[in-house]
């Protein structure tokens, strides 16, 4: 009996409380990046570079999200790739939409992206969460409930 103990512990050693609500809250934010990709573009000032460093930040900040959820490079390295994934799946779509263009480069920058997500995870910003959640249990101990008024 004390092997299931400790195979249950280790399977969920590294993960948060709230992990179901912190995955639900990665994934609206893929699908509002979805969204922005694939509505028509409103007319704006033409910076160069400025479309890549929108996409280098959009997947940025999903890498870190994501990435920082669990630790361990399998979780990590699969929210990567589906990330990356998903940013191509956007460009193909935006292709086909008739008044966007998929660009290389915008992939390119998706996955630059993803990539400092990961890195950014690995510092004081992979226990993003965590602190959310010490946040949250200060804001309830202290008789506000979660929303802490």
């Amino acid at each position: 009996m004390g092997c299931a103990r400790t195979e249950g512990a280790r399977r969920w050693a590294g993960r948060t409380r709230h992990e179901p609500l912190w995955l639900a809250v990665g994934l609206a934010g893929m699908a509002a990046v979805g969204y922005v990709s694939l509505v028509p573009m409103p007319p704006g000032p033409d910076v160069p570079l400025l479309d890549k460093l929108e996409h280098a930040a959009a997947y940025g900040a999903l890498g870190l999200w994501f990435a920082a959820l669990r630790p361990g490079w399998r979780w990590r390295g699969g929210w990567a790739a589906a990330l990356v994934a998903y940013g191509a799946l956007i460009e193909v779509a935006q292709g086909m939409t008739g008044y966007r263009t998929a660009e290389i480069a915008d992939l390119a920058a998706d996955a630059a992206g993803v990539g400092v997500g990961l890195a950014l995870a690995r510092t004081r910003l992979g226990a993003l969460h965590r602190r959310l959640e010490g946040l949250w249990a200060v804001d309830t101990v202290a008789g506000r409930g979660a929303g802490g008024r």
